[in-house]
């Protein structure tokens, strides 16, 4: 089962620098463990130190773990005849530090009872009970442990079946039932309610009857909304069933996703709204399909077929059922998308679980996971995988799959997707209206990634403190508004609505500001209640009844039977009614009557104060910590503490009480014995006091996660584990301060420094208040007087390389190249094919350059950080492989050595620059008037501006392989500040480009050496603020390329393959960006809508498609244009991408090779000719053909191939899925020298086999004959 302690990401601390044994100590033939030795040093060690198996059931021992083992009279004898079923351990909470296990203790099957602990646990805090159970029916039959010579580092049980004659495994679904419509409540049992029948069976029947039974009863809910479920339901499961609300019906929508099984009705109707109300209105109704495109209204009597696939596609618009619970199941054998993120807690390697619930648990205590997939006895490995992204994500598939037992997601009804999830656990603070929304023109917040269901939606909302309500576009994308929008303009039916949430609902009514109205149906109509409370508790009372209008002028009550799009009376209308009645909607929150408004976001604090107009640069003001957002903090604000200009900070104080946030930070001594300004003298307890007589450099802190690209945690919380970097030994002030042991224990480091090495801090701004420190910002000058040299002398940049900052790659030095020679290394390098990186260091302050054959796969699994203030690291050689350009419609280029080629189309030009026919070709320029080509040795002279003209329409490109593409130093771009961050000083450029690549919205960053000023920005070359031109500043100015790794599909570099003059194919566009765009911002809106390839069009449009679309049948064809300035394929994975079955290039033949066995021996054939474009390998005859002049040369088509109807993808998809590991360089670009993968073909099968499911038959799959076109990426 799995390990205790749980969760941890490495080793137990006290562990490190010393060996961990691992040993396996167990009873044989499947017996179980009867008696135990534990031991803790009677008492003297807060852990456990000691564990052997005494006795196995027959008879036998089974072992110790071969550490020092104490004597006989430390040793505690732990026993149980009829065996241990579970272990309960208590470990540190992992933000506090990885400890070994404390507290042990084992359960006696026979009667529940636990074993008296092992471990003291003294002087640790902040620990959390863990508790591992045996599947049902099992008991523990041995221990794998991992120890040294003191401690037991950690250990998992070993569970074999108690039935040691058939050894037979219990299925746990039969034994944990999950019915529709409840909340299992694991280890919640509660024996004081009174009891109203009583049903005992072993079976579903016995289960069956009583859910029947509880449905027929009204009961009260409002005693189990605040009931948080227990980690696990023991060995049977033990635990409440909790009926939801039955009305109003909750419906859970995904856009794009079909129903599956035949309707029991199909209706014409006008809108989604509609379709919506018919179901609703049909008790027999449990799921709706409406098709925007036919006004077709599919109802459904049930949800998913078992055992079928389901279909997705923009065909169908949406697709909703009712979910009332906070959890949704899946029907047996199905599940549907997800996506792993190991950093996040949601592994690809199953977590072995007991039972279902204990697998819930685990997804309940993991805020990023959206749903479960439970396997059961699949395999005999109970295994429990976690996921996010539903229906959408790139592991399993939506439909059968035969390990999948229990498949469950959140609902918006669950207590963690909710807009106030902050403040409680109640479930049922959601309500939902499809086809509806809920008001406010302009959204707070808007997502267009990863969503596409009501589950990934309304995560988004429960991230963001201050969410009020939420709509799931249908084309996908999610939208968050606060409370000041909600019932105000434009709520009703709308067009392009799936569905809408409020999302912050703490009682039964929701009612609207005084004075609006909705449309209704009237249930009943009742005069002289008592009032409006009185109006709401009889709506209550009546499961019909939807909501109520009360009249302040005569007591008058009208419940409704339908709301706002349903109804068919009145108007959706925020004023115009009386200010004196009040109009209410029911929810299924029964924790009070009204509920409360919906909290406001918090408001930002105020800005640092502006840097201080000191003479020259000095003191600089550095970046925040934390950089990412500021949290707010109640009654906060902002203090400087400096020791002026020309004296630097040598002491600082700092303390945090013990608490999870640093409560003191204090400047308390100058370098010119002065006391800082600011210094307020320290009363009650002594802080920590760290000196540095040569000052401090930096300042670390660690700050909320936010995925890349995301917008910040609205609320998220103050720095904690904070401390400084003594300039002299580089070393952090330890211990840090604040503890942040009680917080979210995913979280990132940030850290902030000085510029060059001769700065220190000065002053130090702090915003804070009375019980926390929230924000730390350095202020620098430097120590000696000395200007610092620029940051660009050493922070070297060169075309064909892009850099890794912090990381020194091993590998074979080749030369070595000093301070005067340190340029000539990359051209060294460039001219040795044996070359792949150079690593950049010093000693004593002396820098230098190797050149060194590296492991090219490793080095782009590396994702690069900022340096820590440095720029030393390793420049990693741009792969071999197809040249990539960089496409801008309607700019001129300055360059040097301006050829005609000729007049040829623009992917003709594209080639010529290629192909060395006019010397060292860098650029193009394409005039599509007259389809005129001009090259040029290189794209920019870094002495003239820039020019956009629509005079002569043109296109043109420069050679851009590398993830970043920078201008010559001094220019800067015409842009527009980037929206979702703020601009700050950075000490180095790589700093600067590191702010940028967290930023999705950052498409170019400029670093001003002088000033230090790093500008992120987008609408590059288009924006209205500054120019195309160079600077008298010496700006660094880079723009991140479709090469970039957050534009890829796995995170790593080179994930797109790009072609001047092309069209990729595709249908209708999923999206159209309106001109201008440039690459970065058409692989950006790419990415946004998980596209699978995108076409930048010469008139400035950007039009992105559907996966699966690019190179395809059907469609629009492909094939060379003029109307296309630069065409990408986004999601590419290997060194080559497969066509379609039966698709063709247009080519060039190089050779034709016979007898070659395997398509990777083919490939490695194209891969050791520069010249080669892609291959064609056909298995059956054992032909390789290689070609060049890829969509343009004289054989084959660009289209239907006319070759066989093989399944060409299948063969493809499986062979990466299931050999990639077999390759020394999977899912990456060409490199020659190291092996080959090959990518996924450009079509989608209409259903995908899991390799894990069905491995066979994927090796079967990729032995099948036909032949393969591929082309190189």
């Amino acid at each position: 089962m799995g390990p205790v302690p749980r969760g941890y990401s490495s080793s137990p601390l006290m562990f490190e620098g010393s060996t961990l044994g691992s040993a396996v100590i167990a009873c044989t033939n499947m017996r179980y463990v009867t008696d135990l030795y534990l031991s803790d040093d009677l008492g003297n060690s807060p852990f456990l130190i000691y564990m052997a198996i005494a006795r196995c059931s027959d008879g036998t021992g089974g072992g110790a773990v071969a550490n020092l083992e104490p004597g006989s009279a430390t040793q505690v004898s732990v026993t149980c005849k009829a065996g241990f079923d579970a272990v309960k351990v208590y470990q540190s909470v992992p933000s506090v530090g990885f400890y070994p296990p404390m507290q042990v203790s084992f359960r006696c099957s026979s009667d529940g009872s636990w074993t008296t602990p092992v471990g003291t646990a003294a002087g640790t805090s902040n620990t959390t009970q863990v508790i591992v159970d045996c599947p049902i029916g099992a008991l523990v039959s041995g221990f794998q442990v991992d120890y040294n010579a003191s401690f037991v580092a950690s250990f998992a049980i070993v569970c074999s079946p108690s039935d040691t004659v058939n050894r037979w495994w219990y299925e746990p679904l039969a034994v944990c039932p999950r019915p529709d419509g409840y909340d299992f409540l694991p280890g919640v049992l509660d024996d004081y309610l009174p009891v109203i029948s009583t049903y005992s069976t072993l079976n579903s029947s016995g289960v069956s009857s009583a859910v029947s039974d509880c449905d027929s009863r009204q009961g009260s809910f409002d005693y189990w909304q605040t009931t948080v479920p227990g980690y696990g339901a023991g060995t049977s499961c033990r635990g409440t069933l909790v009926k939801a609300p039955p009305a109003p019906r909750q419906f859970y929508c995904v856009a794009n996703i079909s129903m599956t099984g035949p309707p029991a009705l199909t209706l014409t109707v006008g809108s989604l709204a509609d379709c919506y109300a018919n179901c609703n209105n049909n008790s027999a109704c449990q799921a709706f399909q409406y098709d925007v495109e036919t006004s077709q209204c599919a109802i459904y009597s049930g949800t998913f077929v078992p055992g079928s696939n389901i279909p997705s596609g923009t065909t169908y618009a949406a697709t909703c059922w009712v979910a009332n619970a906070p959890w949704y199941c899946m029907p047996g054998g199905l599940t549907v998308k997800g996506q792993h993120n190991t950093s996040l807690g949601l592994s690809s390697d199953p977590l072995p679980r007991a039972t279902p619930d204990e697998c819930r648990a685990e997804c309940d205590a993991n805020k990023y996971c959206t749903h479960y997939m439970y396997t059961s006895l699949w395999e005999s490995k109970f295994g429990c995988y976690l996921f996010k992204q539903p229906w959408y994500g790139q592991e399993y598939s939506n439909g059968a799959l035969d390990q999948a037992g229990r498949v469950c997601l959140k609902t918006p009804n669950h207590r963690n997707l909710n807009g106030v999830a902050a403040v409680g656990s109640d479930t049922h603070r959601s309500l939902c209206f499809p086809g509806t929304h809920l008001g406010g023109r302009n959204a707070w917040l808007q997502y267009r990634d990863e969503t596409y269901s009501t589950t990934s939606c309304a995560w988004r909302c429960s991230q963001h403190w201050g969410c009020s309500h939420w709509s799931l576009l249908l084309d996908g994308a999610c939208y968050l508004y606060t409370g000041a929008d909600l019932f105000t303009v434009s709520f009703g039916p709308v067009s392009d609505t799936l569905v809408s949430c409020l999302a912050a609902v703490t009682g039964s009514f929701v009612c609207l500001p005084r004075g609006a109205s909705i449309r209704f149906d009237v249930l009943s109509n009742t005069v002289g209640l008592g009032g409006s409370s009185a109006c709401a508790t009889a709506c209550r009372a009546d499961w019909s009844c939807r909501g109520y209008y009360h009249t302040y002028d005569g007591d008058i009550c009208t419940l409704y039977s339908a709301v706002l799009a349903e109804g068919a009376f009145g108007s959706n209308l925020p004023s115009g009614a009386s200010a004196d009645d009040e109009v209410c909607l029911r929810s299924l929150n029964y924790m009070q009557l009204f509920s409360d408004p919906p909290p406001n976001p918090p408001a930002s604090p105020p800005p640092p104060s502006p840097n201080p107009p000191l003479a020259g640069i000095f003191p600089v003001a550095m970046a925040p910590v934390p950089i990412r957002y500021t949290p707010w903090l109640s009654s906060g604000s902002w203090t400087l503490q400096s020791c002026g200009a020309s004296s630097y900070i040598t002491s600082i104080s700092m303390a945090d009480g013990g608490g999870d946030y640093v409560t003191l930070i204090q400047a308390g001594a100058c370098s010119d014995a002065s006391t800082p300004t600011g210094y307020v003298a320290v009363k009650g307890p002594q802080p920590s006091v760290f000196g540095c007589a040569d000052g401090f450099d930096a300042v670390k802190a660690e700050e909320a996660y936010n995925e890349p690209g995301a917008m910040p945690a609205a609320g998220a919380h103050p720095a904690v584990q904070v401390s400084f970097r003594c300039t002299k030994d580089d070393l952090f002030s330890s211990p840090a301060m604040g503890s942040g042991a009680g917080l979210d224990p995913t979280r990132t480091v940030t850290i902030v420094t000085c510029p060059a090495d001769n700065t220190v801090i000065t002053s130090l701004e702090i915003y804070s208040n009375s019980s926390a420190v929230g924000v730390i910002r350095i202020y620098c000058t430097p120590r000696d007087g000395r200007n610092p040299p620029s940051p660009l002398a050493s922070c070297l940049a060169s075309p064909g390389f892009y850099s890794l900052p912090g990381y020194f790659a091993p590998g074979v030095t080749l030369g070595r190249y000093t301070k005067s020679g340190l340029l000539t290394a990359f051209t060294a390098c460039a001219s040795d094919d044996d070359c792949t990186a150079l690593t950049y260091n010093e000693v004593d302050r002396d820098p230098y350059l190797e050149t060194q054959t590296s492991d090219q796969g490793a080095l782009q699994l590396e994702t690069p950080g900022d340096g820590g203030g440095e720029c030393y690291g390793t420049f990693v050689r741009t792969p071999t492989g197809p040249r990539q350009y960089y496409c801008v419609v309607d700019l001129g280029l300055t360059g040097d050595s301006p050829q005609k080629a000729g007049t040829v189309n623009l992917i003709d030009c594209a080639y010529l620059c290629s192909s060395g026919s006019f010397g060292s070709c860098g650029a193009f320029t394409h005039t599509s008037s007259k389809n005129d080509c001009v090259v040029r040795a290189t794209p920019f002279a870094s002495n003239q501006s820039l020019s956009l003209s629509t005079l002569v329409p043109k296109v043109s490109c420069w050679a851009a392989s590398d993830p970043w593409f920078c201008m010559p130093d001094g220019f800067e771009l015409a842009s527009y500040p980037a929206p979702y961050s703020t601009s700050y000083r950075r000490a180095t450029p790589e700093q600067c480009r590191f702010d940028c690549d967290w930023d999705a919205s950052c498409q170019h960053y400029s670093y001003n050496p002088e000033t230090y000023e790093c500008a992120l920005r987008y609408v590059t070359f288009y924006g209205g603020q500054d120019s195309n031109q160079p600077t008298a500043s010496g700006f660094r100015t880079c723009i991140k390329t479709p090469q970039h790794h957050t534009f890829s599909a796995n995170g790593q570099p080179y994930g797109s393959l790009c072609f001047p003059g092309v069209s990729l194919g595709g249908s209708t566009p999923k999206y159209s960006a309106p001109s201008p765009n440039q690459p970065t911002s058409c692989a950006s809106v790419c990415r946004t809508y998980g596209c699978g390839h995108w076409h930048l069009n010469t008139d400035g449009t950007c039009d992105v498609y559907e996966k699966g679309e690019a190179l395809a049948p059907g469609g629009k064809g492909y094939g060379t244009t003029n109307t296309v300035a630069l065409s990408c394929l986004a999601a590419v994975t290997g060194t080559y991408e497969c066509l379609a079955s039966g698709q063709g290039v247009a080519y060039d033949l190089l050779s034709t090779l016979e007898g070659v066995e395997t398509r990777e021996s083919c490939a490695e054939s194209c891969n050791g000719d520069s010249a080669c474009a892609g291959i064609i390998y056909d298995s059956k005859a054992a032909t390789c053909v290689t070609f060049k002049n890829l969509f343009i040369g004289s054989k084959g088509a660009n289209g239907n191939s006319g070759g066989p109807a093989s399944d060409l993808f299948r063969l493809a998809k499986a062979f990466t899925a299931a050999f990639a590991a077999a390759f020394a360089r999977p899912h990456l670009p060409n490199l020659a020298k190291s092996g080959t993968a090959i990518a996924g073909a450009a079509r989608p099968p209409s259903t995908v086999t899991s390799p894990v499911a069905e491995p066979e038959a994927a090796v079967a799959r990729a032995t099948q004959p036909g032949p393969i076109i591929a082309f190189a990426a």
